[in-house]
């Protein structure tokens, strides 16, 4: 803090960074008590009531408002991850966005209170549209756009002949958003410093990993079901929320339309899907997946020793491109990036919020476009 300049900058992040804690709590408890100083054991503050849905979205979106009014566009540099007044009308539009949902919204949630505005207005759905638009349209000191989506198309031979990868070459944004430390499409991310290997190691199943420990996140087959067929049909009947529905033996019911064959799950999938799982016969680093189990009780070796009964191993978020294995253990080294806030999900709040908003019949065109 070796300028005025830099220690004004690192008070609004205090600011921002407050609203952001704040608008945590609001998501998991609603209302909470709104504390603006310095506490001791002895402050009768640690008494303080919970404040109403009202006071604590006007509390936070103050503090956004004024930590967007006083921080930098965007960050460059080594301080890329520091947080900006985009960031600051993200914040305030993911809360709105929750604000308006029924959760809150709704005559259904209760009189008001701290978890409930006690009636319907559908303007709130509104104020959450414009909210994340605002940060669609976020644009730095010069008048140019801060975030785009980042699209990429790579070669057919983009990870050679050693790792499996059946979706389209034209979906590897997708795939680059996650391992490149600086794009346009993160408002706020977590970076592991420097470069490593550390999580692709740790998503390998153990009879792979020849060093250290493996298999610490393993997806559930209803996160594989998640995913649509290449041409955006749902491969399960699901309900108005896209919730798998379930037969009288509480298995999952095939979507006719989208011509998928439950005895071959892993073909024609979303493009995300290959970037997101390693599943039966899938390939990495030459190494091939054997995560089937049969009637009689056996298994693959992956099944048995990689901990994984679900049969799936997580992808998403690691780099085959640039990471492999061999006997002495893992190879290679590349960026990891978790998103905190992103423009994709600024988008998704956009359309959903308008699509509250309007009526019933009204042009929805322009939305979807946008």
């Amino acid at each position: 803090m070796n300028t005025e300049a830099v220690r004004e900058r690192m008070k609004y992040e205090a600011v921002l960074l407050r609203a952001f804690f704040y608008a945590e709590l609001v998501r998991w408890y609603g209302g909470v008590p709104i504390i603006t100083k310095v506490l001791d054991r002895d402050s009768p503050e640690l008494y303080s009531a919970r404040a109403s849905l009202e006071e604590i979205q006007k509390f936070i979106v103050d503090e956004c408002d004024l930590a967007a009014a006083n921080l930098p566009a965007k960050q460059t540099g080594i301080d890329f991850m520091r947080v900006t007044s985009g960031m600051a009308k993200a914040i305030k539009a993911r809360l709105l966005l929750h604000l308006a949902s029924p959760l809150f919204n709704s005559a259904a949630a209760g009189p008001a209170s701290p978890w409930s505005w006690g009636s319907f207005d559908i303007n709130r759905w509104k104020a959450a549209a414009d909210a994340a638009k605002a940060v669609i349209d976020h644009k730095d000191e010069n008048g140019a756009q801060v975030y785009s989506l980042v699209v990429r198309t790579e070669p057919a031979n983009y990870f050679g002949t050693r790792v499996t990868y059946p979706g389209s070459m034209k979906a590897m944004g997708w795939f680059n958003v996650f391992i490149t430390r600086v794009n346009t499409e993160y408002i706020l991310g977590y970076a592991r410093k420097g470069l490593t290997n550390e999580l692709d190691k740790w998503q390998l199943p153990g009879a792979m990993q020849r060093t250290g420990d493996a298999s610490y996140t393993l997806p559930t087959y209803n996160y594989a079901a998640a995913f649509e067929t290449k041409d955006g049909y749902p491969v399960y009947q699901t309900d108005e929320y896209g919730n798998p529905l379930l037969d009288a033996n509480g298995q999952f019911v095939v979507n006719p339309a989208s011509g998928f064959n439950p005895q071959k799950p892993y073909e024609n999938r979303d493009s995300r899907f290959y970037h997101s799982l390693w599943y039966n016969q899938a390939m990495f680093s030459g190494n091939v997946f054997n995560t089937w189990r049969a009637e009689d009780g056996s298994m693959g070796q992956e099944y048995l020793n990689g901990y994984a009964h679900t049969g799936l191993f997580l992808r998403k978020f690691t780099d085959p491109k640039n990471i492999t294995i061999n006997n002495s253990g893992t190879q290679g080294q590349t960026s990891h990036n978790f998103p905190v806030y992103r423009l994709v999900e600024m988008l998704l709040n956009y359309a959903e919020a308008m699509n509250e908003f309007l009526p019933d019949g009204a042009d929805r065109s322009d939305v979807i476009r946008y």
